[in-house]
């Protein structure tokens, strides 16, 4: 059994580089070979960077074991089944289904090859892994975010056109719906409404989609806007029951990494007990000590913890976003990892096992959406 698997990369634009400095910290089990992208002058600045042979061919990258596809998102499935003829480990950015597959007959023969990896990194924010393990019911939601893309971030022309980029929902949206639909059952029906559109450039916008399930009591509600005027911020509300009690958790931030209000005491409790206590509660007790002056001792806080009132608790969460580990990096670095694992096994192991709840299931989620089919 090999400990040790080579990989090149396809693509040597923004999202390779969030790629490969994850990758170079598995250095010791992730050995890199080829590196190629149609733009020889990109490819060549990306190889003498990250010390990575520019495969001027572009076929020497197939003779990996992995293949990690990072380019435009109207390319992918094209170059996924180029590198399944080679018999390459796939690990493919998102989305992989796109418009001119989606009637593609070989596309479900595809999607169900266990060589196949899609890179869905926000799966590994702790507070999305604890929400999707906490086993609730959840049956309510409503996502509100704003992200803020700078003029240069459309200078590259498939990013203004829906058709090759996936749109907002395919692209910039796309962590959104897979976090979501990993905590709620398949939707019945998606209503797609254009709130705002810039005239003068229309890949700034404003949308939402209504979800409609199965059960008349579920429902959810998103509105994502683009912009280019103020930071990116969020508000992600999701109610659910406990022992027949409603509940209620509202998050804030970039990243939901803000707790503004939860009326669930014992869920505010295990989110503090993600990580080593011990750990958080010395970071905890330097920061806070040093920051207010306080005379409380790390051995106090611990022993007190059952004793901390809802505020204080919410307080707490609110004073560290490190906690949450918001860093596009690690989540990477832990996705490569648990891939790493999955593929030394050489298990049959669907990636339904590792961090989706189904295989590809957000790819279907947006052929709903920009056919305005049933799911």
């Amino acid at each position: 059994m090999k400990s040790n698997y080579t990989y090149s990369i396809i693509g040597c634009g923004d999202i390779a580089n969030k790629h490969i400095f994850a990758l170079k910290r598995l250095s010791h089990i992730l050995t890199p070979q080829y590196c190629y992208d149609i733009d020889y002058s990109k490819g060549d600045n990306f190889s003498k960077i990250y010390n990575i042979e520019f495969d001027y061919s572009g076929k020497m990258v197939f003779g990996s074991d992995i293949v990690i596809i990072a380019t435009p998102p109207y390319t992918h499935f094209k170059l996924v089944k180029e590198a399944l003829k080679y018999n390459c480990f796939v690990i493919c950015e998102k989305p992989l289904l796109f418009y001119n597959n989606f009637n593609d007959e070989k596309f479900n023969n595809i999607i169900k090859n266990e060589r196949i990896f899609a890179v869905q990194q926000m799966r590994f924010h702790k507070l999305f892994m604890f929400l999707k393990n906490f086993r609730k019911d959840f049956y309510n939601f409503k996502i509100d975010i704003s992200l803020r893309r700078g003029e240069n971030y459309f200078k590259t022309e498939w990013r203004k056109n829906e058709s090759l980029s996936g749109g907002i929902w395919g692209n910039q949206g796309f962590h959104i719906l897979d976090f979501i639909f990993s905590i709620f059952d398949k939707p019945i029906n998606i209503k797609r409404e254009t709130l705002f559109e810039n005239k003068d450039n229309p890949w700034y916008r404003k949308e939402r989609l209504f979800f409609e399930f199965s059960s008349s009591l579920k429902r959810g509600d998103i509105v994502l806007e683009i912009q280019n005027e103020k930071e990116s911020v969020g508000e992600l509300y999701l109610t659910y029951k406990d022992n027949n009690i409603d509940r209620e958790l509202k998050l804030s931030g970039a990243f939901f990494e803000n707790i503004v209000y939860s009326n669930d005491l014992d869920l505010l409790k295990n989110i503090i007990d993600i990580e080593n206590r011990d750990l958080l509660f010395e970071e905890a007790f330097n920061k806070l000590n040093s920051s207010y002056n306080s005379n409380f001792t790390i051995f106090d806080y611990k022993k007190n913890i059952e004793n901390i009132n809802y505020n204080s608790i919410t307080d707490f969460l609110n004073r560290f976003r490190d906690y949450f580990n918001i860093n596009s990096e690690n989540w990477f670095y832990n996705f490569y990892f648990e891939i790493y694992n999955i593929i030394k096994k050489q298990k049959n192991v669907n990636i339904s096992q590792i961090s989706q709840k189904k295989p590809f299931f957000i790819d279907f989620i947006l052929k709903s959406i920009y056919h305005n089919i049933e799911c």
